[in-house]
């Protein structure tokens, strides 16, 4: 899971048969942002509840099933829900860490994007994300075994376009037509270029779902339409040589 917010989740299933599925998601159903307003102290503390009550939801519907599930928080989550994050009885978050899971692969997590407009809490300059990337991607033993699990999307692959905006926050009209254009992470994209990792996994852009190659690496973002009660996800079969397919669902 990637996205506190949204609704989006990944399953990567093992083609060797039953259910090994790695539930990389990048929203958690809820949107407890939707709650938040200037200057109210309560939203932290509400926050980290909200979460308490997904994580132990989560442990009672999937505990028994061997099916693993990790997560990575999104760009608007506080850090204080971290604590209930790693508390959690049943999922993990993999956020700034690298992970095994099944089938002999393992999991960069990063839940953080480059500065956007809303100044959310885990923004960070596209330089360092990079750096972030790049420092984890030292840990891992085979690229091609490896899921880059971000939050923010690579700049300019069609899985970050949305509305510009303007000086004033509003967005920008030509010719009676919505301006839209690439706001991802030149960071993460400079990582997938460099490591070349098997598969990106990302959310963020909300109305830009879909799935790109860049260089040898197939990016997904599952795209979410939550606030319509719409949960968007990818199912992708992984083999012994890569990923052999990858299916968007919707339900």
């Amino acid at each position: 899971m990637s996205d506190v917010a949204g609704g989006r989740r990944l399953f990567v299933r093992q083609s060797s048969g039953l259910v090994r599925e790695v539930s990389v998601t990048n929203a958690l159903f809820f949107n407890a942002a939707a709650f938040m307003g200037t200057g109210v102290g309560w939203y932290p503390a509400f926050y980290s509840l909200a979460f308490e009550a997904w994580m132990r939801l989560a442990a009672e519907r999937l505990e028994g099933t061997g099916v693993p599930v990790y997560l990575i928080p999104g760009n608007d989550d506080p850090y204080e829900i971290d604590e209930a994050l790693a508390h959690s009885p049943y999922c993990v978050n993999v956020d700034g860490k690298v992970v095994d899971i099944p089938g002999d692969l393992q999991v960069i997590g990063s839940g953080k994007s480059n500065p956007t407009p809303w100044r959310t809490p885990r923004e960070i300059p596209d330089d360092d994300f990079r750096e972030e990337l790049t420092r984890l991607a030292d840990e891992v033993r085979d690229p091609r075994r490896t899921i880059l699990l971000t939050h923010c999307p690579p700049h300019d692959t069609g899985l970050d376009t949305a509305p510009l905006l303007d000086d004033e926050m509003r967005p920008i009209v030509s010719a009676g037509d919505l301006l839209r254009g690439p706001v991802g992470s030149t960071g993460v994209r400079r990582a997938i270029e460099e490591l070349r990792p098997l598969l990106g996994v990302h959310g963020h852009i909300h109305e830009s779902g879909g799935e790109v190659g860049l260089g040898s690496t197939l990016c997904i973002n599952p795209g979410s339409e939550a606030a319509f009660g719409i949960l968007r996800g990818y199912l992708v079969d992984v083999g012994p040589d890569g990923v052999e397919r990858a299916f968007r669902v919707e339900g």
